[in-house]
This record gives structure tokens, sequence and C-alpha cells, in this order.
């Protein structure tokens, strides 16, 4: 039942993409994004989807922030084990280009 008004206007003001994982939070989001005209939007189906997502559009100097915005019951352990994927998905992709 999240208000996500303001964290959709700052996605459109920041965010060149946003990439989301499987979720009840996510559809939600996604939808209301649509609704201000944000449609730089990607459903990944796991964290390494998601990295090489974000990887396909970023050029050098851009960020690339793992941001979750509602927790993410039955997909990872913890917060902490979301991370560790994340940061894995990130170095496996950085080390591609060498």
């Amino acid at each position: 039942g999240y208000d996500f008004t303001a964290l959709t206007k700052q996605i459109k003001k920041c965010a060149k993409l946003t990439v989301f994982l499987p979720g009840k939070a996510s559809t939600r989001l996604r939808q209301a994004l649509k609704k201000i005209n944000y449609n730089t939007i990607v459903q990944a189906r796991n964290m390494r989807t998601a990295v090489k997502e974000a990887k396909k559009i970023a050029t050098q100097g851009d960020i690339v922030l793992l941001s979750p915005a509602c927790a993410s019951f039955g997909i990872f352990k913890n917060a902490k084990d979301r991370g560790e994927l994340f940061k894995k998905a990130v170095k496996k992709q950085h080390d591609r280009n060498f």
C-alpha cells in the first residue's frame, strides 16, 4: 500500500533506465511510472539479468545503482543476500570486458 508518488518523480528526474526484479511492488511501481510517462523500464527475471540489462545502456560515467524500494520476500534470503548477488553480477559483467 505504499504511495510511490515522490519516488516516481525522482526516478523520472534522475534515472536513464529502471530495471525491475519480480514482485508485487515492482508491478505497482512500474504502473505508477507509466502514469507519469516514464517508459524506460525493463523487467528482469533475476539479478544477473538486471545487471546485464543495465550494462546495455550504461555509458562511461553512469552509475548503476541497486536501490530496492520495498522488501523482496521470497526472492532473496535477506537484504545482505540481495546486495551480494548484485555485487557478484556486477563483477561478472565487468570481468567480461577484459
